[in-house]
């Protein structure tokens, strides 16, 4: 019950889903500099 609940929140555009791809995207920015920054 708990799964499909959450999935339904999801879909419907849950928070923490956006926060993850917030999360996602800092990862790949600081990745990103640090490559540049290394060379």
């Amino acid at each position: 019950m708990k799964n499909s609940i959450e999935m339904k929140n999801i879909r419907g555009g849950h928070p923490v889903a956006v926060v993850v791809g917030i999360i996602i995207a800092v990862y790949l920015a600081a990745m990103t500099y640090l490559v540049v920054d290394a060379s």
